[in-house]
């Protein structure tokens, strides 16, 4: 909707213009049948020729005063002189027609009204420099004062075999009246000057300017021949008043006046800068036609060139080729300059170290330079007329055709993305790319030019950041849940010291052995918590490397079956399994600290099975060392930090028999234990029928990371 109003509006404009034109054809051609068919008389005739000159000078300088109302700058200057140059000549055709019709005396017309005559002349002429843009540059300025020089000769030829020699040879016999009779003549050269200008203008003007100036120089063009035409009557003693000859300025003045209300459209102004067509380069040597036609005509005639016209060709000829060799010049020094650009812009390109490529609008690569082809490691061969789609996935593909097909439509102008393509050797790269569209114009085809970039480290660092910050919220999870339970089991040894304690303080009659127990209880809470502190510190120590190793032989199975001997001796409701492979032999560790982890595994194995249950201890050789294993009946329930211990999160998570056995604490300084030996301490299974913990260590110390991996 909110078009509409600027829509109308140009559409009013157009149609004002439409209606005056329309209008201003019809006085011409009416003022035209008048004076052929007089049906008024000849005394009519003259009224009507005189009100009809006047009136078409007013309207012409009312038009022109109106534009320079609504112009700017130079153009607001050019349309003043054309109202004032209009009045002038309207000015004085009011004293002529006073002489005329009112007094009869058409021949005793003072002399300032054809001074009001001379006077229009320069200022129109004064007006059309003022619509011109003087070009800039030496050469470029040398070029147009040959033109001009061709266009003034080329327009006095074709007056002179037409008109102008008559008129001077009428004035050189008058000698009585020889200011008069060169009157016609200073019209006439006014009028080429006004001509050459007008068409070096329109040679200049821009989309938005040329229609006017076209209607202006056709208005003086009219004028011009009707000026032609009067001096070549009068020079013989022809012209008779209200000849037809008089419709010429009437049909120029209109054309003037409808120039000076051509409606500028704001699409007119946005091609501003657009370059000059052909046929605004060719018009000045169409005045140069002319006159070669002038001359074939002459010949044809039977008339013979007299010295004038053999002087006015013989320099025209030399000011021809003049302008033929700057004109070459001039070609040659911007071809070579185009050249240089052109050789600069490929090895900048070449250079660049950004991959460039040229694609078709069928999406296969016209052009690259070496770094696109390093990109995708390909020769550059094998990628001319190859489809660049080949380079991508079906789905990155088909997302690259469907951004350069907007681009291919005009609804965007440039479009830009990352992909992920592969290589002619295979391996991936991540691109980024940008690409923009290049219309060729009428007659050309439309290309895309791109430009890729690598970005595969970004996208590697992007990627590991966002791991990372995954990993982040994940220990910081575990954090929450490590310091729920702790803080729980802090507080249970803390409520039973803080409770007997208590009991001890306030009550006044106790037994001793009442006072043991609670003592007793006191000291199980506090060796509770030390073992907790104990724990937590060599967790600590344990996870930031801080713990030293004493690495030597170990004999595994020794070792092993140590342990289990230990733990038979514990007052317990378990039976223990003893499996031992006779091919483990020793291996590289530290065995107070791989007793620590046999023997978490088992007291976390007896703490879980229920009485009479049965824990398996094995150990095996496997691929990457030895392993050692832990099984129970118990009913499989773990804690939440020992299900994040373990990347088992889900594990159970759901079970009604789950509940809080611990903190884990000690089933993690057992698996830093073995990540230090280059293990790995996993969870083998978990059920409702047993869990099974196992860890693996490395035969040889110098496979510990291999193992690990």
């Amino acid at each position: 909707m909110g078009s509409l109003p600027a829509a109308r509006h140009r559409t009013t404009g157009w149609g004002a213009f439409a209606i005056f034109v329309s209008l201003a054809a019809v006085v011409v051609i009416a003022f035209a049948l008048d004076a052929i068919v007089k049906p008024v008389g000849v005394d009519g005739r003259a009224v009507v020729d005189n009100a009809g000159q006047l009136l078409a000078a007013a309207i012409a300088a009312a038009a022109c005063a109106w534009a320079a109302t609504r112009g700017s700058g130079k153009q607001r200057r050019a349309w003043t002189l054309l109202a004032l140059s209009a009045g002038a000549l309207g000015l004085g055709q009011v004293i002529y027609a006073y002489y005329d019709l009112v007094l009869a005396t058409p021949d005793s017309v003072p002399a300032v009204v054809q001074l009001a005559y001379i006077g229009g002349g320069p200022l129109a002429f004064a007006a059309v420099l003022s619509f011109w843009d003087a070009p800039h540059g030496t050469s470029t300025r040398w070029s147009v004062w040959l033109d001009g020089l061709i266009i003034v000769l080329s327009l006095t030829f074709i007056e002179w075999a037409l008109d102008l020699k008559t008129i001077f040879l009428a004035a050189i016999q008058s000698p009585d009246q020889q200011i008069a009779g060169y009157l016609p003549a200073y019209f006439l050269f006014i009028d080429i000057l006004i001509g050459t200008v007008l068409i070096l203008a329109i040679r200049r003007a821009t989309h938005h300017q040329a229609g006017r100036m076209l209607l202006v120089l056709g208005g003086m063009a009219a004028i011009s021949l009707s000026d032609s035409t009067f001096a070549y009557l009068t020079a013989n003693n022809a012209y008779t008043a209200g000849d037809v000859v008089d419709s010429g300025w009437v049909l120029g003045y209109l054309m003037i006046a409808v120039a000076a209300i051509w409606p500028a459209s704001e699409a007119g102004r946005r091609v501003r800068n657009a370059p000059v067509d052909l046929w605004q380069l060719a018009l000045p040597l169409a005045t140069v036609v002319v006159a070669g036609i002038t001359c074939i005509v002459i010949a044809l005639s039977g008339r013979s060139l007299d010295s004038v016209m053999t002087a006015i060709i013989g320099t025209t000829s030399i000011i021809l080729t003049v302008r033929v060799i700057t004109a070459n010049r001039n070609s040659v020094a911007m071809l070579m300059k185009s050249r240089a650009s052109e050789g600069n812009l490929a090895e900048v390109i070449a250079r660049a170290p950004t991959g460039f490529v040229r694609i078709d609008t069928g999406f296969a690569i016209i052009d690259a330079n070496p770094q696109f082809s390093s990109l995708l490691a390909a020769a550059d061969e094998s990628l001319l007329g190859s489809p660049i789609t080949r380079f991508f996935s079906a789905e990155e593909g088909g997302r690259f055709v469907e951004l350069l097909g907007a681009l291919k439509l005009g609804t965007v102008d440039t479009v830009d993305a990352d992909s992920e393509a592969h290589r002619a050797d295979g391996s991936a790269v991540w691109l980024h790319w940008s690409a923009t569209v290049v219309r060729a114009g009428a007659g050309g085809r439309d290309y895309f030019i791109a430009m890729f970039e690598d970005t595969t480290a970004r996208h590697d660092s992007e990627a590991s950041a966002a791991a990372s910050l995954g990993l982040m919220q994940r220990l910081n999870s575990l954090k929450s849940d490590f310091l729920r339970s702790v803080s729980h089991e802090f507080k249970t040894a803390l409520l039973g010291i803080q409770g007997f304690s208590e009991l001890l303080r306030d009550t006044r009659e106790l037994k001793a052995e009442d006072v043991s127990s609670f003592a007793a209880d006191i000291n199980t809470a506090a060796v509770r918590l030390d073992r907790l502190v104990t724990e937590m510190l060599e967790l600590d120590r344990a996870e930031t490397g801080r713990a030293d190793l004493r690495i030597a032989p170990v004999e595994l199975n020794e070792l092993v079956r140590r342990e289990v001997v230990l733990a038979r001796e514990l007052p317990e409701h378990v039976a223990i399994d003893l499996r031992l492979d006779t091919s483990v032999t020793t291996i590289p560790g530290d065995e107070p600290k791989l007793s620590e982890v046999i023997r978490t595994l088992l007291a976390n194995a007896v703490a879980r099975s229920p009485r009479g249950g049965v824990i398996t201890v094995s150990t095996a050789v496997s691929g990457l060392g030895v392993s050692v294993k832990v099984g129970d009946q118990g009913v499989g329930v773990r804690a939440d930090f020992d299900d994040r211990l373990f990347d088992q999160d889900a594990l159970y998570v759901n079970s009604p028999m789950r509940t809080l056995v611990g903190t884990g604490l000690g089933l993690g300084i057992a698996r830093q234990i073995v990540e230090m030996h280059g293990g790995r301490l996993s969870v083998l299974r978990t059920t409702d029928a047993g869990s099974e913990y196992g860890f693996t260590l490395p035969l040889h110390w110098h496979d510990r990371v291999a193992a690990a991996s």
